[in-house]
């Protein structure tokens, strides 16, 4: 009786080891599926965000500097307009 009871124990740990090197099997191949999904899909996506949100940086930095430059013009200009007002007022 006891021997059966040993060779069961063998089987089912045999048994057992098998489904543990078949969850790791599985486990490594799921893992490797995501990261190539990362790589081709993810990382490609956050590479387009970032390329799009350094040309909409770059593209801003150029109107703000434009927006100074009419600013400057407008202040020359105002500045212009008061000294011809004071000259015509005198």
């Amino acid at each position: 009786m006891e021997k059966r009871l040993e060779e069961h124990t063998r089987q089912i740990d045999k048994k057992m080891k098998g489904y543990v090197q078949d969850l790791a099997s599985m486990m490594e191949e799921h893992t490797h599926e995501i990261k190539l999904y990362v790589e081709n899909n993810v990382t490609r996506k956050l590479n387009a965000l970032s390329d799009g949100f350094l040309l909409t940086r770059d593209g801003q930095q150029d109107l703000e500097g434009k927006v100074q430059k009419h600013d400057d013009q407008i202040d020359d200009l105002q500045t212009r307009v008061a000294v011809l007002e004071e000259k015509g007022a005198s």
